[in-house]
Order: C-alpha cells, then sequence, then structure tokens
C-alpha cells in the first residue's frame, strides 16, 4: 500500500504551492518524511501476521514499527497544511482533490492506526473494519492523488482546457461516493461481520445496502471523469499554460539573461553617486543640496536634480507617514 500511495504525494507537493503561488513550507523536512516512510514500508509487513503464530516480541516490535512510520506522515500532513497558509490560493479543481485527498489520507491513516495495535488486530482481524481502511487508502486516497495528477497536468499533456462542470461533478460524486461506502463497513467490521461470507445476518442488510449504494455514485463519479476528457476534446477550449515547476532551458536562459541586464542597470545606477571629484556637490539623504555649475558636467547636474526630487519625495513620504501614525 505505501508503494502505490507514496508517488501520489507528489501530486499533492506539486499541485498545492503551484496554485498557492508561494514554496511549500518546510520541504526539507518532507523529503526526508518521504524517505523515511518508503524505507520504513518494507518493515511492517508484519502487522498482517499478528494471527499466525509470532511470539509476543515480533508483534511488539511490528507493532511499534507500524505506530511509527505514523510521524513521517503526521509531517507530511503538518506540511501539507502550512502551505495552504499565507498564500494567494486559487482554488480549482486539483486543489479541491488535494484538500479531499488529504482528508481521506487523514481518515484511513487514522484507522490504520487501531489495526496497528496488536489487541485491537486481533478483534478486527478479518472483518468489514480491514476492507474498509485498506479500501479508503487505495480507491480513496490513491485514485484520488491520480486524479489530481491528471487534472493538473492535463492542458501540458493533451493542450487543451478540461471540462471544469464536469471535473467538479466528478469530484462531488467520488469523493461523496467514497464516504457511502465505507463508512458503513467500519461499523460493520465493528460490530464483529467477518469478511469473505456470502451470506450474513439480515440485521447487516441496511449497512451492506448503504455501501452498494455508495459503490453505485462512485461509479457515477468515475462515468463523469470520462465525461469530462471526452467533453474537454469535442469543446477545445484555449488553455492557460503555467509553467508546472520544469526547470526549462529556456526558463533558464531567461533568468541568466535577466541577472545579466539587472547586473548593467546597478553598475549605471551606481554612476549617479557623487565621485571624489565632485565633493562641490554636497547632497543629504533627504535630498538637500547644494550645486556649483563650475567644473560640473551636465549630466551630473541631471544626475543631482534626480537626486533632489527623489529625496524630496522620500521626506514627504516620512512626514506623511508620521503624521497618520497614532
Amino acid at each position: 500500500m505505501y508503494i502505490l500511495i507514496i508517488p501520489t504525494f507528489g501530486f499533492v507537493n506539486m499541485v498545492l504551492p503551484s496554485r498557492n503561488l508561494r514554496r511549500i513550507a518546510s520541504k526539507q523536512h518532507l523529503i526526508w518524511a518521504i524517505y523515511i516512510m518508503a524505507y520504513m514500508g518494507f518493515a511492517v509487513w508484519g502487522h498482517h501476521m499478528y494471527l499466525v503464530g509470532l511470539d509476543h516480541r515480533s508483534r511488539s516490535l511490528y507493532s511499534t514499527i507500524t505506530i511509527m512510520i505514523s510521524l513521517p506522515a503526521t509531517i507530511k500532513l503538518v506540511n501539507w497544511t502550512l502551505t495552504l497558509l499565507n498564500g494567494a490560493l486559487k482554488l480549482d479543481v486539483p486543489v479541491a482533490f488535494s484538500i479531499c485527498y488529504i482528508i481521506v489520507f487523514i481518515t484511513g491513516g487514522f484507522t490504520g492506526m487501531w489495526l496497528s495495535h496488536v489487541g485491537l488486530n486481533i478483534s478486527m482481524h478479518d472483518t468489514f473494519y480491514v476492507i474498509a481502511h485498506f479500501h479508503l487508502m487505495l480507491s480513496g486516497a490513491t485514485i484520488m492523488g491520480c486524479f489530481v495528477g491528471v487534472y493538473h497536468y492535463f492542458t501540458s499533456w493533451f493542450g487543451v482546457k478540461y471540462s471544469r462542470h464536469f471535473a467538479y461533478l466528478h469530484l462531488v460524486y467520488y469523493f461523496g461516493g467514497q464516504w457511502l461506502t465505507f463508512l458503513p463497513m467500519f461499523w460493520l467490521g465493528i460490530s464483529g461481520l467477518p469478511r469473505r461470507l456470502h451470506d450474513y445476518p439480515s440485521v447487516f442488510a441496511g449497512w451492506h445496502s448503504m455501501a452498494t449504494v455508495g459503490h453505485l455514485i462512485t461509479m457515477v463519479g468515475v462515468a463523469f471523469f470520462f465525461i469530462t476528457i471526452i467533453d474537454s476534446f469535442i469543446e477545445r477550449k484555449v488553455p492557460v499554460f503555467y509553467n508546472y515547476g520544469v526547470p526549462r532551458f529556456y526558463k533558464r536562459v531567461s533568468y541568466y539573461l535577466f541577472k545579466v541586464r539587472h547586473h548593467r542597470a546597478v553598475k549605471k545606477q551606481n554612476k549617479i553617486f557623487l565621485k571624489p571629484s565632485h565633493r562641490d556637490l554636497m547632497v543629504s539623504y533627504f535630498g538637500n543640496c547644494q550645486e556649483s555649475h563650475e567644473g560640473t558636467s551636465q549630466s551630473d547636474i541631471q544626475r543631482l536634480r534626480w537626486l533632489r526630487r527623489v529625496g524630496r519625495w522620500r521626506q514627504a513620504a516620512i512626514q506623511s507617514s508620521q503624521s497618520g501614525s497614532p
């Protein structure tokens, strides 16, 4: 499960900063959290085997590692949450899918921490609770993360704008169908209903019916996803291209050319300041000056007058700010 869901972290890491016009919060911690979660994912397989005859030390070891893997997952959630703050968030389909992805990921991870404990895992083993947790992480978080990537790179892949109306319908039906499908399964698992049974007591029929309806609603959302693609190619609206975080060559060249022009402009502005041979041009910070035109070039006199004009602007701004302060 960790190998499947880790690539979707990258989609969310791309969408939130680009749509919020700010860097991702605590980038180094986020990178190390993904590394740690990937490597720890190779050491938590024992929580699937609590009832195969493992001794208590092995159970405690796998339980501890499974609980520890929630720490890097929490770090990622904190990074994503802080990235949404203090920015210029543009709410569109990828951002909406990312927020829903975070909500489903929190729920799936929280319900998984219950199964990491040996005692609760024994009581919940092979029940619908395990099905709800596992599939909420896969068909809920992982697939929604894939949808985040598809809508984020849609214009870059196909050169057309996706249909926003059908995309939002896809989000609403898929997200709502996931909850209506798996929330009843949590109650069925807590009630002790085992999985892999073709028959069950009639008292559980209502919860099973809700899960079936939720699955049908989810499939309607998937149908809207394909309708979005078809409608996008039929309409073929002109997209607004972004730089999707890719360090393209011409972007780098433009940056270096800008730095060269900026360096030249700074050198040119430095010539405005006084030279040792022009000590008779006395200019204070606020532009109060005494100019002597003897032995001074016309360009230096123009620079002096420009400095005096700028100094008066500064002085007026400072006085207005002081008068307006309480």
